[in-house]
């Protein structure tokens, strides 16, 4: 395992006990109202994740409007040591404008609107990809016309 050089063996271990989900690709476009997500995910870690996840679809438009969708996509599903291909759409709130929006994936025990969820949230092991005040990892732009 190519992460494994340059590495004592405690760090590596340490480094990937439990699951380690790391984006691998990830595409988002529009058609109307309608957004589809699609991508890839690794679990370069030693296990799957075992509990259930609420997953949610958060949208962050230019001026700061908020918005949580919950989306049908399980965490569970991306097993140790492989990439996994996920794929889910949603439809935009009625109230929502158009303009363009910034899309975070979000894994946690209490779903959408929970205060609490951003707290029990997955963080992914990309690099700068997490955002602690929304508790999601960032997967791409929209732009809604």
């Amino acid at each position: 395992n190519s992460a494994y050089y340059g590495q004592n063996c405690w760090k590596f271990i340490r480094d990937h006990l439990g699951y380690r989900l790391v984006v691998r690709a990830a595409d988002c476009k529009a058609e109307g109202r309608t957004l589809y997500f699609s991508g890839k995910i690794e679990n370069t870690g030693f296990s799957s994740v075992i509990n259930p996840k609420k997953a949610a679809l958060i949208l962050k438009a230019q001026d700061g409007a908020l918005y949580e969708l919950p989306i049908d996509c399980d965490a569970r599903d991306f097993l140790s040591c492989k990439v996994t291909p996920y794929a889910f759409d949603a439809v935009l709130p009625a109230e929502a404008a158009p303009g363009r929006y910034e899309a975070y994936l979000r894994f946690s025990l209490y779903g959408v609107n929970a205060e609490a969820c951003r707290l029990s949230a997955i963080e992914f092991a990309n690099e700068g990809i997490f955002n602690e005040e929304l508790g999601g990892n960032f997967i791409g732009e929209l732009v809604i016309e």
